[in-house]
C-alpha cells in the first residue's frame, strides 16, 4: 500500500510506501540487467509483459489514475 503525501489534482499526486499496509503475498522474481543498465550498475525485476520494477530512491513517486 501507499500513503499520499502531496495532491496535484483529483487524479494525481505523490505517494510513498506504507510499510504497515501490505497488499498480497510476497513474490519471488529474478533480477535482470540490460546492457545499458550494466554500465551504470542498475537493475530491474520483470513482473509481467507490461510491468518492470526498479529500486526505489526514497523520494515520493508521482502517481495518476483514471476512474
Amino acid at each position: 500500500g501507499h500513503i499520499q503525501v502531496e495532491t496535484e489534482s483529483s487524479m494525481s499526486g505523490y505517494v510513498m510506501p506504507d510499510k504497515n499496509r501490505r497488499i498480497g503475498d510476497p513474490i519471488q522474481k529474478m533480477v535482470s540487467q540490460s546492457s545499458w543498465e550494466k554500465q551504470d550498475g542498475r537493475w530491474h525485476i520483470k513482473i509481467n509483459s507490461s510491468v518492470e520494477l526498479t529500486p526505489w530512491d526514497g523520494r515520493p513517486c508521482f502517481t495518476s489514475s483514471w476512474y
